[in-house]
């Protein structure tokens, strides 16, 4: 049974409460009731906040991307790791640039509503049930989570001090493009101090996002897989009367509402993820496999590292999203099962027919390209080692 331990909770209220010394952000926590607080301040009260996420855009993402750009029509030319460190920033910086847009828009509200709506659906229904609670087991998402979110809270002055003590920082290589003599901009300290200011701002902004959004996304996902299994443990009282069948069924089509709610920002989330995803593997591999003599051996190990993290990440979220298809599909079968038991067999099955299963959709811009379920995963994979075996045969040894 799937349910959402202490430890989880633990790593969601920490995400928040280690970034409670900054700026106020649209979306807190409240670890007092377990739900999430959407923030309508007036945009004044939201002033460092903004200046953090225009700081994210202008110090990370729009110098990166355009040298990545003018080095792709060929008008500037800089060494491949200074090329390499930039794609791995424009990629972390357009994320933490569409939480920022997320957040200030109606899909921020609506997430925040979903998640609250969740929580007491899955309180309720612990409440009622008679089941006893579940042995301690040992964690490892919720270790893990807390882990997550420890590294988010040091790493933006790690990854701060590295970028400018290297020079690898997006606004030193783009103001080396700009003026030929790079010994001046290294020793200039008005130079040096902004540099070290925006940097930090932009990192210390972009981990909350990555601590928040990740512990959310868990903790979400375990709500939803919590209820369908409190659903699937009452599931044979459905036949016990119209009133315990409609109480049961009405929790599921709260459950089923809720979803809907979600239903266009976790599709795009999804498909985001996984091509994320897709993308991310077959060039970690092809990096670790044919350029450990291009690279040079310090930026190269982080590259079998991400190879082990990303599809540990997929291989972690990737069950949960296919769980609730799954779950549900067995929540209907023992609904089915039990109802040949029932004394309102006509009334049960014309309001089970009613019932379609909950999914988890990948699309964007509205259109819905497919649901998650067990074969998603296997396809999934399938795809990643094939292209990466193309990718690695096209080049010559």
């Amino acid at each position: 049974m799937v349910v959402v331990t202490p430890l989880m909770w633990k790593a969601l209220a920490r995400s928040h409460t280690f970034s409670a010394y900054l700026w106020i952000n649209p979306v807190d926590f409240s670890g007092t009731d377990g739900k999430l607080i959407y923030n309508d301040v007036p945009l004044t009260k939201l002033k460092f906040w903004i200046i953090s996420n225009m700081t994210l855009f202008i110090a990370l993402f729009l110098p990166s991307i355009t040298i990545i750009l003018a080095q792709l029509f060929g008008l500037v030319s800089i060494p491949l790791t200074n090329l390499m460190v930039l794609g791995i920033i424009v990629l972390m910086s357009g994320y933490g640039c569409l939480m920022a847009i997320v957040l200030i828009s109606s899909l921020g509200v609506r997430l925040v509503s979903a998640f609250n709506h969740l929580h007491d659906l899955n309180t309720r229904l612990t409440l009622e049930s008679w089941i006893s609670p579940l042995p301690k087991q040992f964690d490892f998402i919720g270790i893990s989570l807390n882990n997550h979110v420890l590294l988010c809270a040091i790493y933006p002055y790690f990854i701060t001090i590295f970028l400018l003590r290297t020079e690898m920082d997006p606004i030193f290589l783009f103001l080396q493009i700009l003026f030929t003599d790079s010994s001046e901009i290294s020793t200039n300290l008005i130079i040096l101090s902004f540099r070290l200011l925006f940097i930090v701002f932009a990192w210390l902004e972009f981990f909350r996002y990555c601590s928040n959004s990740f512990c959310g996304l868990i903790v979400g996902a375990h709500l939803i897989l919590s209820i369908i299994s409190w659903l699937q443990k009452s599931a044979p009282q459905i036949f016990l009367g119209k009133h315990i069948s409609s109480h049961i069924l009405q929790k599921y089509d709260t459950l089923r509402s809720i979803l809907n709610i979600m239903h266009d920002p976790i599709s795009v989330c999804v498909a985001t993820v996984m091509f994320s995803g897709f993308v991310g593997c077959i060039s970690i591999n092809f990096a670790t496999l044919k350029m450990y003599d291009v690279i040079p051996m310090p930026l190269y190990l982080t590259f079998p590292v991400l190879g082990v993290v990303i599809p540990t990440f997929i291989h972690i979220m990737m069950p949960m999203m296919i769980a609730v298809y799954e779950g549900a599909v067995v929540l209907q079968r023992k609904w089915g099962r039990a109802l040949g038991l029932s004394k309102d067999v006509k009334y049960l099955k014309r309001k089970l027919r009613a019932e379609k299963a909950v999914r988890i959709y990948s699309g964007v811009f509205g259109y819905e390209l497919y649901f998650v379920r067990n074969s998603t995963k296997s396809t999934y994979q399938y795809v990643i080692v094939g292209h990466t075996i193309s990718a690695l045969m096209s080049v010559s040894a």
